[in-house]
This record gives structure tokens, sequence and C-alpha cells, in this order.
């Protein structure tokens, strides 16, 4: 009898010490509720604070220097939001995405989200995982319905394709897929959009542009020059074909140089992954469209520079690559279906591109030619996309938007753009501009006659009736 009341009041004491706990838990958490709001507040002031002394600083010391106590005032500011979120998070046992920041399943490697009132209704996702080409998929949420999915020769993939009503909602909601008595669920987001397609204004002739290659600029945070679990590479500034630790954290930094400079629009060579042997410091080789690449920072790090660019009156040009990916890519990995690439059987029937670009402009080419220069590899690194296939070319435009709307970039310079499909180039061409109509896009055409350039401009007699 008196063990049981000792076993009684043990039980009592450890109910009383758990309510305790999550007591003084629940005031800290609302403590640092309160006190990340107020940090936000203060943001957003210093944000307009900032904006409106950049364009008063030209000349004036004074106001420079000001400029420059706001700089150090924003970067302390930040720091201490992401401590009190990571914080509150601990507190509320949450776990944030990497890239975004955003609040994801526990179990989840990424954040997926796409963006209510879109022109085009159309969603694609790509599902990835062991056998899910077998699964049915079913949603339930007012304005999103199931068009179809398509199951791709790796039964590994599942294409699931929705329909968003224009009045549908933002919020979360849960996409099921069964397999006989297997279910799997995962939750997907709708958010709203930042601003109008018409209001995301691209750069243009007035600007003075500056590129710049982010592993070679400025290193200013060395804590991300190795990265666990990437592909094997080395960090050596005397070696040229090594990484050099560039990255975003040292392009902020030196946001006051390009002002100096009187720059108002900064290029980079692509910021996304290229987990690739040996580092592929250059960024051309893509393997992972959603994901900037750890050494440079995150998405969210990639966001915020654009955020302090902007207020400083800079405009930030995203390089992009529909052409090609890596070749360390999941795509060739585990290949979702043979016609994902031109040239698939690359081990045994490489198949190089001429690097000659006049069958498009040649009426009398052969079709040899032709598919040489379009088909063939850059290198044997870089795989070749066909965006003749219609979800590879949904897939590549999807993300081209997904990073205007995320990043808030202010115009896309696309690399290889001869080399891509024309007809597929053409049409992204067309849907963007519908989607963002004061946008602007330039598209690398290495040629030396201005006839031949002339042939690539939009509108162009020469090319008509044909447009890219």
């Amino acid at each position: 009898m008196a063990s049981f009341f000792s076993d009684l009041g043990k039980t009592f004491q450890s109910a009383a010490k758990s309510i305790q706990k999550k007591t003084v838990e629940g005031v800290e958490a609302t403590r640092r509720n309160s006190e990340l709001r107020a940090l936000r507040d203060e943001q957003k002031k210093l944000f307009a604070v900032l904006g409106e002394t950049y364009y008063t600083s030209h000349g004036d010391k004074e106001a420079q220097e000001q400029l420059a106590l706001l700089t150090r005032q924003l970067d302390e500011l930040q720091e201490r939001i992401k401590t009190v979120t990571a914080e509150l998070d601990a507190l509320n046992d949450k776990k944030r995405c990497p890239n975004c920041g955003a609040v994801v399943d526990k179990d989840a490697k990424f954040c997926p989200f796409w963006y209510t009132g879109m022109q085009n209704p159309e969603l694609q996702l790509m599902v990835y995982g062991e056998g899910i080409g077998n699964a049915a998929v079913s949603v339930n949420y007012p304005g999103v319905s199931l068009s179809s999915t398509v199951k791709l020769e790796s039964n590994n993939y599942l294409l699931v394709y929705l329909k968003l009503d224009k009045d549908v909602k933002p919020g979360k909601f849960n996409l099921t897929f069964t397999e006989g008595k297997k279910k799997l669920v995962k939750e997907y987001e709708l958010k709203a959009r930042n601003k109008k397609g018409c209001e995301h204004k691209g750069f243009d002739a007035s600007d003075a542009l500056y590129l710049l290659m982010p592993d070679r600029f400025a290193n200013g945070n060395p804590d991300n020059d190795q990265i666990a679990g990437m592909a094997e590479y080395k960090i050596d500034r005397n070696d040229p074909n090594a990484r050099h630790g560039g990255d975003l954290a040292g392009i902020e930094q030196h946001l006051d140089y390009f002002s100096d400079l009187g720059v108002t629009a900064l290029w980079f060579t692509p910021v996304l992954e290229n987990n690739m042997t040996g580092g592929s410091y250059h960024g051309y080789a893509t393997t992972d469209y959603y994901k900037v690449d750890p050494r440079f920072g995150t998405n969210e790090e990639y966001k915020q520079l654009i955020e302090k660019a902007h207020a400083r009156g800079i405009k930030i040009v995203m390089d992009m690559i529909f052409n090609h990916c890596g070749v360390e890519h999941v795509w060739i990995k585990d290949m979702p279906s043979k016609d994902w690439f031109n040239n698939p059987d690359h081990e045994n029937n490489f198949v190089q591109t001429s690097f000659k670009l006049t069958p498009h402009v040649d009426p009398y080419t052969s079709q040899y030619d032709a598919d040489q220069m379009n088909d063939g590899w850059f290198v044997p690194s870089m795989p070749d996309l066909n965006q003749k296939n219609p979800h590879v070319y949904r897939y590549l435009v999807q993300n081209s938007f997904w990073w205007i709307e995320f990043a808030n970039i202010d115009g896309i310079r696309m690399d290889t753009y001869p080399y891509a499909d024309y007809d597929a180039m053409s049409n992204w061409m067309k849907e963007l501009n519908e989607e963002y109509p004061n946008y602007n896009t330039v598209g690398e055409t290495w040629v030396t006659e201005p006839a031949y350039t002339a042939w690539w401009q939009m509108d162009s007699k020469l090319s008509a009736p044909k447009n890219s």
C-alpha cells in the first residue's frame, strides 16, 4: 500500500513538473512572438528609410555615413530575427525549410508551394519516390481540382497536374497518394502573390549592368565553403578550376561598392545547386532547379540579398539554363523517360553539338545539321534537355515563373538560347510576356554578325513569320 501511494505521489509530481514546464514554455513563446513582431515591424521601417536615404546619398558624405549606419543596423536586426525565430521554433517543436524558411513537416526535405492568381490555371507537380508511379492521387480543396496524372517510364516519378480556379484562396491542403492499402499524405501550399504580374518591372537600356561570378567575387561566409555530403570538390584560390569560396554574403557586404560605381543592375552567373564532382564553380550544370547552391547560401538569403539591393536602387538579373542540366542531376541517375533528354544513350553513343548555329537561319540546311546543333550535348557533363517533351517544357517554364514570384528578380538572362528547341523557347517567351508584360529577358546568342543577331530579336522581320 505504501508503495502504491509512493508511486502515485511520483506520478502527480511528474505531472506537475510537466505542467510547470509547459507553462514556462508558453510564457517564453508568447514573449518571443511579441519580440518577433516588433523586430519585423522595425525591419520594414528600416528598409523604407534605407531606400529613401540611398537616393539622397550620392555626393553627400553625411548621407553616405547614414546609409552605412542603416545597413549595419539592418544586418544586426536580421541576425536577431533569425535567433528569435530559431528559439521560437525550438519551443514549438517546429522544423523550417532550410531554403525558404517556411515551416514544414519534420520529414520534409524541401518546402513545396505555388502562387494563386496566375494567368495559367495549370500547375504541374513532379512527385518523386520509390514506386510512386503506381499511386492514385486525390485532392480536396476549394478551387483546386485534379486534371490528370502522368506515369513516366521510371516508376519512381509521377506527374500531377492540378487546375487552379481564378478565385482560389491561399492556403494549405493535402495531396493523398494511395496504392491498395498504402496511403501517403503530403501537404502543399498556395501562397498569395506579393504583387501582380504587370507590376514586375524588368531591367532596361537605361541600366548599367554589371556581370559577376559569385564564386569569384567575395567570400563573406567561410562557414559555407565546405558542405558535407556534396560531391567531392576543393577550395583553392590558386587553382583556376577549383572553387574559390565566393558567396551571396560576400556580394551583400559589397553592395555599396556597386552603388559607388553607378551600377543599377547586377547579373550573377547561375546561383542554383551544382552538386558536381570538381565543384562546377561557374554554375552552368544545375542539379536542383529549386535550390540555391548551399556554398553560396540559401534561397532565403538570395531573396534577402535582392531586397537589400532593391533598397539601394539595384536590380538583380537571374541567369537561367533551359538547354541543359548537370550530369549529376537525379534525372540522369534515374531518367524519368527516354525522351526527357536528347540523345539519352550518352554512355554508349555520345553526340555533341556542332556549335554551328547557322542551321537556324539557313533555309537550305540539312536535317542532320539542324539535329546535331539542337540536340547534341554541350559537353559530357551537361545533358541536353528535350524541350519538345511537353512535361519537360512545363517544368522549366513553371520554374522560371517561380523564381520571379519567390525572389522578385528583375529580369532573366537565358543561357545557350539558340541550342534549345526554337518553338519551345518562343512559346516560353510568349507565356512570360503574357504573365509579366513589363518584364525583360535576354538570350545568349554568341555570334558576331549584326544581321544574325537581329534575326533573334523579338518581332524581327528577318525571322518572320517565326518570332523568337
